[in-house]
């Protein structure tokens, strides 16, 4: 789960599970919230803040 991944929003350790959430989360963003597509690989104050969204909008989905 993300939550085993991530602790205060930041990575906390890394796991064989947590490549399999990021897969999941960057699917589900491309198809659900397109406009915050390619926040993975953006390094810039824009993309933080897009990953910052993903996050809440992703945790907060109600088990989609």
């Amino acid at each position: 789960m993300v939550k085993d991944c991530y602790a205060n929003h930041a990575i906390a350790s890394i796991k064989m599970g947590c490549y399999q959430e990021r897969d999941s989360l960057v699917a589900w963003t491309a198809r659900n919230h397109p406009e915050l597509d390619n926040f993975i690989n953006d390094l810039s104050m824009k993309g933080a803040l897009k990953y910052k969204k993903t996050m809440e909008l992703y945790v907060g989905r109600g088990g989609e």
